[in-house]
């Protein structure tokens, strides 16, 4: 039996103020399956903490005095901390786990058992997930085409298993001998101690199931790491230490670094290749000048080929840094590919001055970010990346006549490429709409690239969900009027047929058949067997064919209903005869909503159910206030791959909120076939249409339908509307769930709104002018609502829906909350309190606070309870500036929202009917 000296496991955990982390961390060492008590040391050193970390950690100890070791010393970095651990280390495996990280608890279990299996691998790598803010596997792959496998040191460049974290990484201790962490490194320190031992071992183990979590702070300035990520030289010092001398284990025998150094290097580097924002010091041309010159001597020292297939980095980005490499820097693609007939004078080629990375026009292949049937047409949407300048090319249609449709351009913003946070290729975005006369006139239809009197055809990708057409799916189809659109999967055509119910189930056997396929292919997994798929299809057929009413689906959030889809449901419930369709509102059964209009008398379907599942069969029409996947596929992504081709809906969205600046990185547009957006005024109008892809006749000025119900005519309550937004980065969850933060009360946030609240000039203002205030705080705040210290007449409100509260309360004060418009809309006052105005992305809105606010705007508390009193002393009257500017943003101040979204409907296909 062995003693308590003879550990398997020591565990270095150097910390520095982690009081919030801390006890996670320690609790999954010590829930360990290879047991810790008796085969794990755990050594933790504080690097100076002023919070409250050393007080958990001496709770732990008195509980483990032989297993925790605690060292202590002057704030002086994780090196120093990591090396005072291992002089300590007596585990015959160390490895480094992060006071805000933790172990899956069978990770040492796995690890021991290959180790005794292997006791010649020194080095042990498992596998990182990410949790926290995000929950995923980390960008990091430790795995390969053998993983589980002993693998050599150059393995790390041929077999793409990049450098890695530490956190995951177990070390003999017997082989570490004297090499530790270099102390002058403020990082990549960890990096560079696995490329030494790696390189000093000259075998490593990859096991994927070994899993350690690496935590995503919510706050991206929270962990040092994150901030490091905006300094593109951070890492010049540890390449410094693998470079100096030539002769050292870094090099081979002709004086070349070796491969396991350079993707050492290029991992390193390619975090910042890859990056979209501006980083320190290269934000002007004479700044990015700088960097590639100090740049370039790095990357004399990398392979052009390990370069040139570096997985992790796009086609674009490997060329920039070839360009850095040999003198020319970061340019735009256009100006590093140049485009030459090849040989045989049938096509155009883009080269390179390094002979590597080019394309033929012919082998360019656009992205799909819709491909919508429908019986009005077929709408094709997507991107083309490629070495060529696009500028001048035309993407069309042509069917075997000739005859032909072009593109219309989109915006290709959500999808530029960026290196070191400059734009350096900008993708060609178009959009073809198909009419139903055209592709029915038509027997055949390809895609067509033309540039520089040269064509070729697009070889293409459908998209994967709810959309018409998979390619891992033969046989897949959609219904255009009265015809029966297919793929032809080997020449990527779409082939146009008659379509009758015989050639309807013709194609379902196809499909049948290509499910069956795919269910015996081992790398694919279906959602369901082949045969319950293949009923779900047949079953929507059924239902498609005996609707004998049109039938319109309303929604707003699958547990919510006070916004416009439920409006907009209620007009077209009252105004049935006229629209001569079934309207059903869809909505969680388990809510108060659900059985309240249910108790009136309207149609109402469960969320997620059966009927809800034959409605979308059925459906002409989809209304909802939010254009997100769960409203519009309750389902499985999965089931949306086989099923999506049998929706045939027309998508309308009455959206949540106005616009006041760029939503387009939150809902891709082209991704959606919106064929209506509402809006509320000219102003908002030209920016949907010139920031999200739609066409001009998709996006209509007809004002959101929850307006209304607005009350303008509003009699005074002596009621004030407190309404803050969130921030997320103050959401700290546990398992997925919001759970209370105790570094909540030392946020901004949490102390400029308490000041508000709690201030005693706050509750003499309401109580000379006999007002009282409700504040409605955002749902993710109700965990943190003991931490708010408000006044008498301050009351909280969680469960009154928001509608009643505009219409209930004379004023609202708000930081950047969309409901101001629902108050500008009625003419009531709004002042607004913005006491971190960089929290605000602004770089690319039409509303600008300063000049377009409908009220004054206030960064400290004195001055928003001076505002406010100047209100009060007005009898809460609206001051002539702001109520200008309403009149004039607006373009509408009635009650008739609704009938003009429905009027728009009518006009854009014949009303909520299908044509």
């Amino acid at each position: 039996m062995m003693t308590m000296e003879e550990y398997y496991f020591s565990v270095i955990t150097p910390l520095y103020n982690e009081e919030l982390f801390v006890r996670e961390a320690i609790e999954s060492v010590i829930a360990q399956t290879v047991g810790f008590a008796e085969h794990v040391q755990l050594i933790l050193v504080d690097d100076g903490s002023t919070d409250g970390s050393l007080g958990i950690i001496e709770q732990y100890r008195r509980r483990f005095p032989d297993n925790i070791v605690l060292l202590k010393q002057d704030h002086r970095g994780v090196s120093t901390a990591r090396n005072a651990a291992l002089d300590r280390a007596e585990g015959e495996i160390v490895c480094f786990l992060d006071a805000d990280d933790k172990y899956d608890p069978k990770i040492m279990e796995k690890v021991w058992e290959f180790h005794q299996g292997h006791p010649e691998i020194n080095f042990i790598r498992g596998q990182v997930m990410l949790f926290g803010a995000v929950y995923s596997l980390h960008p990091v792959r430790m795995g390969g085409p053998r993983s589980g496998h002993i693998l050599s040191a150059e393995d790390v460049a041929t077999e793409k298993i990049e450098s890695g974290t530490i956190h995951a990484c177990f070390f003999v201790k017997a082989a570490i001998g004297p090499l530790r962490f270099d102390p002058t490194l403020s990082m990549s320190e960890d990096a560079l101690y696995m490329v030494t031992f790696l390189v000093q071992e000259g075998r490593f183990a990859v096991l994927p199931d070994a899993v350690s979590y690496y935590r995503k702070h919510y706050n991206a300035d929270a962990s040092a790491i994150s901030t490091s990520n905006r300094n593109p030289r951070r890492m010049f010092p540890a390449w410094d230490r693998l470079i100096e001398d030539k002769t050292s284990i870094f090099f081979d025998q002709e004086g070349k670094l070796k491969l396991a150094c350079q993707a050492f290097m290029l991992y390193e580097l390619h975090w910042f290749a890859r990056k979209k924002a501006d980083l320190e010091g290269l934000g002007d041309a004479a700044g990015r000048r700088r960097y590639c010159q100090e740049l370039a001597p790095y990357l004399s020292y990398i392979d052009d080929q390990l370069i040139a297939h570096y997985s992790r980095l796009s086609r674009y980005q490997r060329a920039e840094l070839l360009s850095i490499k040999y003198g020319e820097g970061i340019r735009p693609i256009t100006e590093i590919y140049h485009a030459e007939p090849s040989s045989n004078q049938k096509s155009l080629v883009a080269r390179n001055p390094w002979g590597c990375l080019g394309q033929r026009l012919k082998k360019i292949k656009p992205t799909l970010t819709n491909f919508s049937v429908r019986d009005q047409g077929v709408t094709i949407a997507g991107f083309l990346h490629s070495c060529f300048d696009l500028r001048e090319a035309q993407v069309l249609v042509r069917n075997e006549a000739g005859d032909e449709i072009a593109a219309t351009p989109l915006d290709p913003k959500l999808r530029l490429t960026y290196a070191f946070g400059i734009v350096v290729e900008v993708p060609h975005g178009f959009r073809l709409e198909l009419p139903a006369a055209w592709v029915e006139s038509s027997h055949e239809i390809k895609l067509v690239i033309r540039l520089r009197g040269y064509e070729a055809n697009l070889v293409y990708n459908f998209p994967r969900i709810c959309d018409s057409f998979m390619n891992k799916v033969p046989g897949m189809y959609g219904i255009v009027g009265k015809h029966l659109v297919t793929c032809d999967q080997k020449r990527h055509n779409l082939l146009v047929k008659p379509l009758s119910l015989r050639a309807e189930l013709r194609q379902e056997r196809k499909v049948y058949r290509a499910l069956y396929a795919l269910a015996a292919d081992k790398e694919t997994e279906l959602p369901a067997s082949p045969r319950k798929l293949s009923r779900l299809r047949l079953w929507a057929i059924v239902a498609r064919r005996l609707t004998r009413k049109p039938v319109s689906i309303f929604c707003d959030r699958s547990d919510e209903a006070d916004d416009n889809g439920l409006v907009m449901f209620r007009y077209c419930s009252q105004a049935k005869e006229e629209t001569k369709c079934r309207n059903v509102f869809v909505i969680k059964r388990n809510t108060a909503e659900y059985r309240r209009l249910k108790s009136e008398g309207l149609s109402v379907c469960p969320y997620h159910s059966k009927r809800h599942l034959r409605l979308l069969f059925q459906a002409s029409t989809l209304v909802s206030s939010f254009a997100d996947e769960p409203e519009l596929w309750p389902f499985s992504h999965d089931y949306g791959r086989y099923l999506g081709d049998k929706f045939r809906y027309n998508l309308i969205c009455p959206k949540h909120g106005v616009d006041k600046e760029d939503m387009a990185w939150y809902e891709d547009f082209t991704k959606k076939d919106i064929r209506l957006y509402s809006v509320v005024g000219e102003r908002e109008a030209r920016f949907v249409r010139d920031n999200y892809n739609l066409l001009p006749d998709e996006v209509v000025d007809c004002g959101l339908p929850r307006y209304d119900r607005l009350d303008l005519n509003h009699q005074k309550t002596r009621t004030i509307l407190l309404m803050p937004t969130w921030r997320s980065y103050l959401d700290y969850r546990a398992e997925g769930v919001s759970t209370y933060n105790p570094a909540f009360k030392d946020s901004v946030y949490f102390k400029y709104w308490n000041q508000v609240i709690s201030s005693a000039r706050l509750q003499e203002l309401l109580d000379e002018y006999g007002y009282q205030m409700i504040f409605r705080p955002h749902k993710l705040v109700l965990v943190q609502k003991d931490d708010f210290q408000p006044r008498q007449g301050v009351i909280f409100d969680t469960t009154t829906p928001v509608s009643q509260l505009i219409n209930q309360t004379d004023a609202l004060i708000t930081d950047y909350s969309s409901v101001f418009f629902d108050y500008a809309y009625s003419d009531k006052p709004v002042l607004y309190y913005q006491f971190d105005p960089y929290h605000h992305d602004r770089s690319n809105t039409y509303f600008d606070y300063e000049r377009d606010a409908f009220g004054p705007l206030c960064h400290e508390p004195e001055a928003l309870l001076e505002a406010l009193d100047s209100l009060l002393a007005h009898g809460m009257a609206n001051p002539e500036p702001y109520h200008r500017r309403a009149q004039v943003f607006f373009s509408h101040h009635d009650h008739d929202n609704c009938a003009r979204l429905w009027q728009a409907m009518r006009k854009s296909f014949g009303g909520i009917q299908p044509l």
